[in-house]
């Protein structure tokens, strides 16, 4: 066989298109730490990061649970994520009053 097979280009494009998600998300997180001031409530900076995710095409899901399992095991507990995107990235905002 001359080249790569379909699936190894199918798992090269998934890759890049991981990268190129991650390089968004890093983009918009950016512009929402250069235009907002330190100090102000974690809630703040989580509205307007999911503002510039949406701007940037990226599907978010805001304030969602993932289910854990454990060794075949259904745990009650949920692990709550500020914002997921794509299903595929969990941003966990934080806040401070200075850096």
């Amino acid at each position: 066989m001359i080249g790569p097979s379909y699936n190894e280009l199918k798992r090269r494009m998934t890759h890049i298109n991981q990268i190129g998600d991650s390089v968004s998300v890093i983009e918009c997180a950016l512009k929402v730490h250069k235009a907002l001031e330190p100090g102000l409530l974690e809630s703040t900076y989580q509205s307007c990061l999911a503002l510039e995710l949406e701007e940037a095409g990226l599907k978010i899901i805001r304030e969602g649970a993932l289910h854990v399992v454990y060794k075949y095991v259904h745990l009650q507990q949920a692990y709550r994520i500020n914002q997921w995107v794509k299903r595929k990235v969990i941003l966990e905002n934080q806040s401070s009053v200075a850096l």
